[in-house]
Protein backbone atom coordinates (compact mmCIF):
# COMPACT_ATOMS: atom_id res chain seq x y z
CA UNK A 1 0.00 0.00 0.00
CA UNK A 2 1.37 3.41 -0.94
CA UNK A 3 2.07 5.71 1.98
CA UNK A 4 0.62 9.21 1.68
CA UNK A 5 3.19 11.95 1.34
CA UNK A 6 2.90 14.93 3.67
CA UNK A 7 2.84 18.35 2.00
CA UNK A 8 4.20 20.38 4.89
CA UNK A 9 6.95 18.23 6.42
CA UNK A 10 9.73 16.15 4.84
CA UNK A 11 9.36 12.37 4.73
CA UNK A 12 12.91 11.86 6.04
CA UNK A 13 14.98 13.83 8.54
CA UNK A 14 18.16 13.32 10.58
CA UNK A 15 17.57 13.39 14.32
CA UNK A 16 19.67 15.41 16.80
CA UNK A 17 21.70 12.25 17.51
CA UNK A 18 22.53 11.82 13.81
CA UNK A 19 20.06 8.96 13.30
CA UNK A 20 17.90 8.87 10.14
CA UNK A 21 14.18 9.14 10.90
CA UNK A 22 11.13 8.35 8.74
CA UNK A 23 7.81 10.20 8.76
CA UNK A 24 4.65 8.38 9.83
CA UNK A 25 1.84 10.67 8.60
CA UNK A 26 -1.11 11.65 10.78
CA UNK A 27 -4.31 9.65 10.58
CA UNK A 28 -6.03 6.44 11.66
CA UNK A 29 -4.83 2.85 11.37
CA UNK A 30 -6.04 -0.56 12.49
CA UNK A 31 -4.25 -1.64 15.66
CA UNK A 32 -4.37 -5.29 16.70
CA UNK A 33 -6.42 -7.87 14.83
CA UNK A 34 -9.78 -9.69 15.07
CA UNK A 35 -9.90 -12.91 17.08
CA UNK A 36 -10.61 -14.94 13.92
CA UNK A 37 -7.50 -13.61 12.23
CA UNK A 38 -5.39 -14.22 15.32
CA UNK A 39 -6.66 -17.82 15.40
CA UNK A 40 -5.85 -18.28 11.70
CA UNK A 41 -2.35 -16.91 12.28
CA UNK A 42 -1.87 -19.36 15.16
CA UNK A 43 -2.91 -22.31 13.00
CA UNK A 44 -0.62 -21.24 10.16
CA UNK A 45 2.44 -20.88 12.36
CA UNK A 46 1.70 -24.03 14.39
CA UNK A 47 1.95 -26.07 11.18
CA UNK A 48 5.56 -24.91 10.95
CA UNK A 49 6.58 -24.69 14.60
CA UNK A 50 5.73 -27.48 17.01
CA UNK A 51 6.10 -25.30 20.12
CA UNK A 52 3.65 -22.60 19.00
CA UNK A 53 1.34 -21.43 21.80
CA UNK A 54 -2.07 -19.92 21.16
CA UNK A 55 -1.77 -17.21 23.80
CA UNK A 56 1.08 -15.63 21.81
CA UNK A 57 -1.57 -14.49 19.34
CA UNK A 58 -4.17 -13.29 21.84
CA UNK A 59 -2.24 -10.19 22.89
CA UNK A 60 -3.23 -8.21 19.79
CA UNK A 61 -6.97 -8.88 20.13
CA UNK A 62 -9.30 -7.07 19.56
CA UNK A 63 -8.72 -4.91 16.50
CA UNK A 64 -9.43 -1.23 17.09
CA UNK A 65 -9.16 2.00 15.10
CA UNK A 66 -6.53 4.38 16.49
CA UNK A 67 -5.78 7.89 15.23
CA UNK A 68 -2.35 9.41 15.75
CA UNK A 69 -0.70 12.75 15.03
CA UNK A 70 2.24 12.75 12.60
CA UNK A 71 5.62 11.73 14.01
CA UNK A 72 9.08 10.62 12.98
CA UNK A 73 10.52 7.26 13.98
CA UNK A 74 14.13 6.08 13.95
CA UNK A 75 14.82 3.97 10.86
CA UNK A 76 17.15 1.82 12.96
CA UNK A 77 17.28 0.69 16.57
CA UNK A 78 19.65 2.72 18.76
CA UNK A 79 23.14 1.25 18.39
CA UNK A 80 25.96 0.61 20.83
CA UNK A 81 27.88 3.46 19.16
CA UNK A 82 25.03 5.91 19.72
CA UNK A 83 24.46 4.79 23.28
CA UNK A 84 28.16 5.11 24.06
CA UNK A 85 28.07 8.73 22.83
CA UNK A 86 25.19 9.36 25.23
CA UNK A 87 27.08 7.78 28.14
CA UNK A 88 30.22 9.78 27.39
CA UNK A 89 28.23 13.02 27.22
CA UNK A 90 26.15 12.47 30.36
CA UNK A 91 28.03 10.03 32.60
CA UNK A 92 24.92 7.84 32.70
CA UNK A 93 25.23 4.57 34.61
CA UNK A 94 22.58 2.11 33.54
CA UNK A 95 20.41 0.14 35.91
CA UNK A 96 22.31 -3.05 35.12
CA UNK A 97 25.63 -1.35 35.91
CA UNK A 98 24.31 -0.03 39.21
CA UNK A 99 22.91 -3.41 40.28
CA UNK A 100 25.82 -5.41 38.91
CA UNK A 101 23.83 -7.86 36.81
CA UNK A 102 21.57 -8.35 33.82
CA UNK A 103 19.09 -11.03 32.77
CA UNK A 104 19.03 -13.88 30.28
CA UNK A 105 16.38 -16.47 29.47
CA UNK A 106 17.27 -20.03 30.41
CA UNK A 107 15.39 -22.22 27.96
CA UNK A 108 16.02 -25.44 29.88
CA UNK A 109 14.65 -24.02 33.13
CA UNK A 110 11.96 -21.94 31.33
CA UNK A 111 12.87 -19.03 33.58
CA UNK A 112 14.77 -15.75 33.70
CA UNK A 113 18.22 -16.02 35.24
CA UNK A 114 20.46 -13.36 36.75
CA UNK A 115 23.71 -12.97 34.84
CA UNK A 116 26.45 -11.36 36.95
CA UNK A 117 28.37 -8.60 35.24
CA UNK A 118 25.93 -8.26 32.34
CA UNK A 119 25.25 -4.71 31.14
CA UNK A 120 25.08 -2.86 27.84
CA UNK A 121 28.89 -3.03 27.74
CA UNK A 122 28.91 -6.82 28.34
CA UNK A 123 25.48 -8.10 27.24
CA UNK A 124 26.27 -11.76 27.88
CA UNK A 125 28.03 -11.25 31.20
CA UNK A 126 31.62 -10.93 32.31
CA UNK A 127 34.08 -11.56 29.52
CA UNK A 128 31.69 -10.57 26.71
CA UNK A 129 32.52 -7.40 24.82
CA UNK A 130 31.19 -5.07 22.14
CA UNK A 131 34.22 -5.60 19.91
CA UNK A 132 33.03 -5.42 16.31
CA UNK A 133 29.47 -4.57 17.42
CA UNK A 134 29.39 -0.78 17.34
CA UNK A 135 26.50 -0.86 14.86
CA UNK A 136 24.55 -3.61 16.68
CA UNK A 137 21.54 -2.49 18.70
CA UNK A 138 22.24 -1.71 22.34
CA UNK A 139 20.64 -4.16 24.82
CA UNK A 140 20.58 -4.84 28.57
CA UNK A 141 19.06 -1.35 28.93
CA UNK A 142 16.02 -0.70 31.10
CA UNK A 143 13.05 1.49 30.25
CA UNK A 144 14.62 4.15 32.49
CA UNK A 145 17.89 3.97 30.51
CA UNK A 146 16.11 4.14 27.16
CA UNK A 147 13.99 7.12 28.23
CA UNK A 148 17.12 8.94 29.43
CA UNK A 149 18.79 8.45 26.06
CA UNK A 150 15.69 9.65 24.21
CA UNK A 151 15.52 12.84 26.31
CA UNK A 152 19.23 13.52 25.74
CA UNK A 153 18.72 13.07 21.98
CA UNK A 154 15.76 15.49 21.88
CA UNK A 155 13.33 12.66 21.23
CA UNK A 156 11.08 10.33 23.21
CA UNK A 157 10.15 6.66 23.29
CA UNK A 158 7.14 5.57 21.19
CA UNK A 159 3.77 4.57 22.56
CA UNK A 160 2.66 1.05 21.75
CA UNK A 161 0.30 2.44 19.09
CA UNK A 162 3.06 4.53 17.49
CA UNK A 163 5.35 1.51 17.38
CA UNK A 164 2.70 -0.67 15.73
CA UNK A 165 1.67 1.89 13.11
CA UNK A 166 5.32 2.41 12.14
CA UNK A 167 5.71 -1.36 11.81
CA UNK A 168 2.62 -2.24 9.76
CA UNK A 169 1.30 0.88 8.02
CA UNK A 170 -2.34 1.32 7.07
CA UNK A 171 -3.41 -1.99 5.54
CA UNK A 172 -3.53 -4.15 8.69
CA UNK A 173 -0.70 -6.43 7.59
CA UNK A 174 0.60 -9.05 10.00
CA UNK A 175 4.30 -8.45 9.36
CA UNK A 176 6.25 -5.35 8.30
CA UNK A 177 6.70 -6.82 4.80
CA UNK A 178 3.16 -8.18 4.29
CA UNK A 179 0.90 -11.03 5.41
CA UNK A 180 2.99 -14.13 4.61
CA UNK A 181 4.98 -15.65 7.48
CA UNK A 182 8.63 -16.27 6.71
CA UNK A 183 11.80 -16.81 8.64
CA UNK A 184 13.83 -13.73 9.47
CA UNK A 185 17.55 -14.28 9.76
CA UNK A 186 17.96 -12.25 12.95
CA UNK A 187 15.39 -14.20 15.01
CA UNK A 188 16.65 -17.26 16.90
CA UNK A 189 20.05 -16.44 15.42
CA UNK A 190 22.24 -16.66 18.52
CA UNK A 191 22.83 -12.92 18.77
CA UNK A 192 22.22 -9.45 17.43
CA UNK A 193 23.21 -8.22 13.97
CA UNK A 194 24.23 -4.79 12.71
CA UNK A 195 21.12 -2.64 12.34
CA UNK A 196 19.64 -2.77 8.85
CA UNK A 197 21.41 -6.02 7.94
CA UNK A 198 18.16 -7.73 6.95
CA UNK A 199 16.63 -5.55 4.26
CA UNK A 200 13.56 -7.77 3.98
CA UNK A 201 12.54 -6.71 7.49
CA UNK A 202 11.25 -3.37 6.22
CA UNK A 203 7.98 -1.64 7.09
CA UNK A 204 5.81 0.37 4.65
CA UNK A 205 7.51 3.53 5.93
CA UNK A 206 11.01 2.16 5.32
CA UNK A 207 11.67 1.41 9.00
CA UNK A 208 13.98 -1.58 9.51
CA UNK A 209 14.30 -4.39 12.08
CA UNK A 210 10.79 -4.10 13.53
CA UNK A 211 10.38 -7.89 13.36
CA UNK A 212 13.77 -8.90 14.67
CA UNK A 213 17.20 -8.06 16.10
CA UNK A 214 15.99 -6.72 19.47
CA UNK A 215 12.57 -6.19 21.01
CA UNK A 216 11.84 -2.56 21.83
CA UNK A 217 10.54 -0.54 24.77
CA UNK A 218 7.33 1.51 24.49
CA UNK A 219 5.81 4.02 26.90
CA UNK A 220 2.65 1.94 27.34
CA UNK A 221 2.44 0.42 30.84
CA UNK A 222 2.46 -3.37 31.05
CA UNK A 223 -0.02 -5.35 33.14
CA UNK A 224 1.87 -8.19 34.84
CA UNK A 225 0.43 -11.68 34.75
CA UNK A 226 -1.35 -12.87 37.93
CA UNK A 227 1.18 -13.82 40.57
CA UNK A 228 4.01 -11.93 38.87
CA UNK A 229 6.71 -10.88 41.30
CA UNK A 230 9.27 -8.37 40.04
CA UNK A 231 12.92 -9.30 40.61
CA UNK A 232 14.97 -7.55 43.26
CA UNK A 233 15.71 -3.95 42.35
CA UNK A 234 12.86 -3.72 39.81
CA UNK A 235 9.81 -1.53 40.37
CA UNK A 236 6.91 -3.76 39.37
CA UNK A 237 4.65 -0.73 39.00
CA UNK A 238 6.93 0.72 36.33
CA UNK A 239 6.84 -2.11 33.80
CA UNK A 240 6.25 -1.14 30.18
CA UNK A 241 5.19 -3.04 27.11
CA UNK A 242 7.82 -4.37 24.73
CA UNK A 243 7.08 -4.79 21.03
CA UNK A 244 8.72 -6.67 18.16
CA UNK A 245 10.66 -9.91 18.18
CA UNK A 246 14.24 -10.03 19.38
CA UNK A 247 17.02 -12.36 18.34
CA UNK A 248 16.14 -14.74 21.19
CA UNK A 249 12.34 -14.58 20.70
CA UNK A 250 9.93 -17.11 19.29
CA UNK A 251 9.26 -16.58 15.56
CA UNK A 252 5.57 -15.97 16.30
CA UNK A 253 6.57 -12.69 17.94
CA UNK A 254 7.46 -11.33 14.49
CA UNK A 255 3.82 -10.39 14.01
CA UNK A 256 3.21 -6.64 14.33
CA UNK A 257 0.17 -7.02 16.64
CA UNK A 258 1.97 -9.51 18.92
CA UNK A 259 2.97 -8.16 22.35
CA UNK A 260 6.03 -9.70 23.99
CA UNK A 261 5.19 -11.03 27.46
CA UNK A 262 5.90 -9.07 30.64
CA UNK A 263 9.68 -8.63 30.56
CA UNK A 264 12.29 -8.50 33.25
CA UNK A 265 13.60 -4.95 33.58
CA UNK A 266 16.39 -5.35 31.02
CA UNK A 267 17.62 -8.34 29.06
CA UNK A 268 19.96 -9.42 26.31
CA UNK A 269 17.23 -9.09 23.69
CA UNK A 270 15.53 -5.77 24.58
CA UNK A 271 16.65 -2.45 23.09
CA UNK A 272 14.76 0.55 21.74
CA UNK A 273 14.25 3.15 19.05
CA UNK A 274 13.00 6.71 19.42
CA UNK A 275 10.34 8.94 17.92
CA UNK A 276 9.88 12.67 17.56
CA UNK A 277 6.78 14.76 16.92
CA UNK A 278 6.50 16.10 13.37
CA UNK A 279 6.15 19.87 13.44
Amino acid sequence: MAIARADTVPTRIVGPDGAPMALVPAGPFEMGYPAARADAAYRAVSRILDDTQKDWFATGVPARRVTLAAYYVDVHEVTNRQFEAFVRATGQRTQAERLGHGWVWNERAKAWKVLAGASWRSPLGRGSTLRGKAEHPVCQVSYEDAAAYAAWAGKRLPSEAEWEKAARGLDGRLYPWGNAWRRVANVNSGGTAAVGSHRGDRSPYGVLDMAGNVSEWTTTPATPAPGYRPPAGVDGAALHRVRGAGWDCFPANLQCPCVVGTPVAYTFYIGFRCVRDAR
